[in-house]
């Protein structure tokens, strides 16, 4: 009983402290220090308070002090006119520590604040500070709160007007919640926040971190650090959801940082790695690895609203990992270990950028095993195409925007095993490109195609629009007949045969038609032991001579040309190109001509000159005796996949009546030899 009358009384008393305690608080009117409070702001911040609410006490669940209706003007740095508007602003004490003479902030709490911005005023921007001793350059000074001990910080709905010059708001953004639970040195505390934005995009996101500050506040714990954020509004067709995930620690003193488990997740997508920094306030330098898990970027792209652009084979973007390790600091970044996949085709290589210049500096090597462009081209289109028309021609051309290469410098040294592009199958592709501020160059570039070789140099000035192309080309050893298949997809042949041939020309544009339109420049070209599809000229002699012999034409289902070279010239001039000099020979039949080929139109314009050389059988079978030494003028005309192929007899009738005339010629002479002979015999005695 008396150790319980001892506690009633002792309660008794704290009880009689407290009231007495709170009834002194109660004479003092809090409004009557307003002028000191305003004083003590702009003496300490340089910054003017002012308080248009009542200042008053509260007692519940702690003893405080609650401020209604006060701005502070514009911080140093910032333009007139900025301003922070605080609803409400709350403080409170710890009750029982001032009954020792001791005060422990237990809450700070502001609500319903509007803060205006202005853009920075250089010429208000302070001078740095200069670091105490053992803390790094440029980093915050947090001494001064070792002693602070607080109970939570709570903000709400503290709302950030950004403003232009003129004043008018450009972005908004507020925090709907921000608390921080317990704040003292070498103690664990949460914090836990939530902000939109608002505009023509819609910005929702959360912070949620576990914090482990030790005694000196020079190290900082990140046991957990996790965000989330969503995006919606204009020029999103869905919105965008995505989440971050790390823990990690920060040394201020040595400048460093460390992030371990780092993972963001983006609609299907997850991305994770690890992360270090130094010289995190002077000159930051930081390294770490990424890596992308196995992603269906179709999914991807169908979750954050992305309409792909048509491809002939909708299955590809399925399958796409890449990881890499990465560096930066002094003003350069690097990607090495690069490897990855995209759907069947494995990549490796190793990427980096300077940007101490005047524009980016890139330098990429990269390797692929094999790549099917084809599949992620836009598909053919359904409708026929026109006569002496392919497939390509009936898609819309767009001229490409090479703009982007002007503000950059590169060099790249590529490789791929296999190729497939435009229905061309390559192989062993070695590419050294460079790019100077528009001026793209390859050189240079080879590969295998169709059991031969591919060598090049092309240059792509895309400092106009459209850019301009120059390209030196030496091809040996090619088999056209397959190349032509693929790349025309019939299974009509046009050309047989091994293929060497040499070029050099330029063009303005680089969609199929200005290309073609603009072509110049000239080319060497032979092909051996092949053939031409589509005309058969010792049929064609063989129907010259049936006419005239006054017989029937003979009938020919075999509509090609055997040679064993076919070799010429060619000069470009706007796409219309000319061979002066084209020359097939076997060992039946010598074929001369020139002639035009329209590259725009796809016809050509041909007149050439087959002659008999041989009394052998010819390609079918069948002897040609009977016309050897016949010359038969033939012209080809029309499409490049109809040519039309008409033997020119009334050149070739009148050729045959100047034979007969000269023969007859050639015999009047020789009788008139021969009488001349006899009589002057005669007159002689002989």
């Amino acid at each position: 009983m008396k150790a319980g009358k001892i506690l009633a009384i002792l309660v008794g008393l704290v009880v009689l402290v407290i009231g007495a305690l709170i009834a002194f608080i109660l004479t003092i009117d809090p409004n009557s220090y307003k002028g000191e409070i305003q004083k003590a702001v702009a003496d300490n911040t340089g910054r003017e308070l002012r308080l248009d609410g009542d200042l008053s006490w509260t007692f519940f669940p702690s003893v405080g002090l609650a401020i209604e209706k006060a701005a502070l003007s514009e911080p140093d740095g910032f333009a007139k006119g900025t301003t922070a508007e605080i609803g409400q602003a709350k403080v409170s004490v710890k009750l029982l520590p001032l009954l020792s003479g001791s005060a422990e902030v237990d809450g700070l709490s502001l609500a319903n604040v509007v803060v205006n911005l202005k853009p920075a005023d250089p010429a208000k921007a302070q001078e740095p500070q200069t670091p105490q001793p053992g803390q790094a350059a440029g980093a915050p000074d947090l001494s001064a709160l070792q002693k602070v001990n607080l109970g939570s910080i709570s903000l709400t709905n503290i709302q950030v007007n950004l403003l232009d010059a003129k004043g008018a708001t450009s972005q908004q953004l507020v925090l709907d919640e921000a608390t921080l639970d317990g704040f003292a040195p070498g103690s664990a505390s949460s914090l836990h926040a939530r902000f939109h934005t608002l505009g023509a995009q819609q910005l929702v996101a959360t912070l949620d971190a576990q914090l482990q500050f030790n005694d000196q506040l020079t190290q900082l714990g990140l046991p957990r650090l996790a965000a989330t954020a969503k995006l919606s509004g204009e020029g999103l067709a869905k919105p965008v959801e995505l989440s971050f995930a790390t823990q990690g620690q920060v040394d201020l003193n040595a400048a460093t940082a460390d992030l371990q488990s780092l993972q963001l997740d983006l609609a299907n997508m997850v991305v994770k790695g690890k992360a270090s920094a130094k010289a995190l306030f002077t000159d930051p330098a930081a390294s770490g690895s990424l890596s992308i898990e196995k992603t269906d970027l179709r999914g991807l792209t169908e979750r954050l609203g992305i309409a792909l652009p048509q491809r002939a084979d909708n299955s590809t973007l399925s399958d796409f990992a890449l990881g890499f390790d990465w560096q930066y600091g002094e003003q350069q970044a690097s990607l090495t270990n690069l490897k990855g996949n995209l759907d069947q085709t494995q990549l490796s290589g190793n990427a980096k950028v300077n940007l101490k210049g005047a524009v980016p500096d890139l330098a990429l090597t990269l390797a692929l095993d094999k790549f099917d462009a084809d599949r992620y081209l836009p598909p053919a289109s359904d409708k026929p195409a026109a006569k002496g028309q392919s497939q390509a021609d009936t898609a819309a051309e767009i001229e490409p925007d090479l703009s982007a290469l002007r503000g950059f410098k590169a060099k790249a040294n590529l490789s791929l095993g296999w190729l497939k592009l435009s229905h061309l199958v390559m192989e062993n592709l070695q590419i050294k490109a460079s790019n100077d501020r528009g001026q793209l160059a390859l050189a240079p570039f080879s590969a295998e195609l169709y059991q031969g070789k591919v060598k090049l140099d092309a240059q792509v000035d895309a400092r106009k629009q459209p850019a301009r192309l120059a390209v030196q080309k030496d091809v040996s050893g090619v088999q056209i007949e397959p190349l032509l298949k693929d790349f025309m997809q019939s299974d009509k042949p046009l050309l047989a045969g091994t293929t060497s041939a040499k070029a050099n020309i330029t063009a303005i544009g680089l969609t199929p038609t200005s290309l073609t339109e603009s072509l110049n420049g000239s080319a060497d070209f032979q092909f051996r032991d092949g053939a031409v599809y589509g005309v058969n000229i010792a049929h064609e002699l063989r129907k010259a001579g049936a006419i005239l012999k006054g017989q029937s034409a003979p009938d020919d289902d075999t509509k090609k040309t055997d040679f064993a070279e076919l070799s010429g010239s060619a000069t470009f001039k706007d796409g219309l190109m000319h061979n002066p000099d084209l020359l097939l020979s076997s060992p039946l039949l010598r074929v001369t001509g020139a002639g035009d080929i329209d590259l725009p139109k796809k016809t050509l314009d041909y007149a050439v000159a087959a002659k008999v050389v041989s009394t052998l059988k010819g390609q079918d079978g069948k002897t040609m005796d009977e016309l050897k030494g016949i010359t038969l003028p033939i012209k080809i005309t029309g499409a490049f996949d109809d040519p039309k192929v008409r033997p020119d007899m009334d050149a070739l009738l009148k050729g045959k009546a100047q034979e007969k005339i000269d023969e007859q010629k050639d015999k009047l002479k020789d009788k008139l030899g021969e009488k001349l002979g006899d009589l002057f015999k005669k007159k002689t005695g002989n």
